[in-house]
């Protein structure tokens, strides 16, 4: 089992205020293709329980394409049924594999646009 901790909203932390974020969890270690398949796994149900979600990868030590997609794919994913997935503290080894594939801070975790296509 990978390393995971996840702690439902924050609301009831002193001095922590965040009523629109149903859950956060925090990737440690591998978000590889090695490792994908499990944080998609993990993930998907708490996208489909309601509410935004936010991500720490703060501890992700290694990344690479896959993961990289993981994380592109689960924000598009969570704006299609209506949430919001917020990446934050991006790690190093993220931040390198985005540069190698002309990604920034801001395109994996600024704002998401959902396009009208009427």
């Amino acid at each position: 089992m990978l390393p995971l901790s996840f702690q439902t909203s924050a609301a009831g932390v002193p001095g922590v205020a965040v009523p629109a974020v149903h859950a956060a969890g925090r990737i440690e270690g591998a978000l590889t293709a090695a490792t994908v398949e499990h944080w998609r796994e993990w993930l998907a149900p708490r996208l489909q329980q309601g509410g935004d979600v936010q991500l720490d990868l703060s501890a992700v030590e290694a990344c690479d394409f896959a993961g990289l997609q993981f994380l592109c794919s689960a924000r598009i994913r969570a704006l299609s049924i209506g949430r919001r997935l917020t990446l934050l503290h991006l790690s190093p080894a993220i931040l390198t594999i985005a540069r190698q594939y002309d990604f920034s801070a801001e395109d994996l975790s600024g704002e998401l646009t959902p396009i009208n296509r009427a």
